[in-house]
């Protein structure tokens, strides 16, 4: 008994170019060896396009999200910026409102979304002796945002429990 097998065609030259592409895209200076180890096995035009399929994956995978900018409260150009990553794994930041403005908004962070991340690194996270300086001359925590209403808490500049927390 005779039985018949569908005869497969080989990769064409379109797939093998566009593998040689995606290689040089996945392998950068590797591309050469990874190609060469790929093309001694004489694909199949059904292997050419898994193949494609696995590069394009590789290219196309997200690296997983790393904060280089850590959470916290931030000193950028003056301004009190509180950094904080969402749901989704990206960071935004908020300002923190002098006491006047937080009259005129009506809270005490207003979103500032990715822009507030410009110039934040670790060095820029707030000091005790910043936030000291800002409660003293705005009249609001640095830290949690909230008026300063002590008179203990204005002259230091902080209230007690956000100066437990440097």
């Amino acid at each position: 008994m005779t039985t018949l097998t569908k005869p497969t065609s080989p990769a064409t030259a379109k797939q093998i170019a566009f593998i040689s592409t995606l290689m040089d895209k996945a392998y950068g200076e590797n591309a050469p060896e990874a190609y060469a180890l790929w093309a001694e096995t004489e694909s199949t035009s059904k292997e050419a396009s898994a193949e494609i399929e696995r590069l394009l994956a590789m290219i196309n995978a997200k690296p997983k999200a790393t904060n280089v900018i850590p959470n916290g409260v931030h000193m950028i150009n003056g301004f009190v910026i509180r950094i904080r990553t969402s749901k989704t794994g990206n960071q935004y930041g908020e300002r923190l409102l002098t006491q006047i403005e937080q009259e005129e908004h009506g809270c005490e962070w207003l979103y500032e979304g990715r822009r507030a991340l410009k110039g934040a690194s670790a060095d820029t996270l707030l000091t005790l002796a910043q936030a000291k300086a800002y409660g003293a001359a705005y009249g609001v925590c640095a830290v949690c945002g909230a008026r300063l209403k002590d008179i203990d808490s204005i002259e230091a500049g902080i209230g007690p429990v956000c100066a437990k927390k440097f």
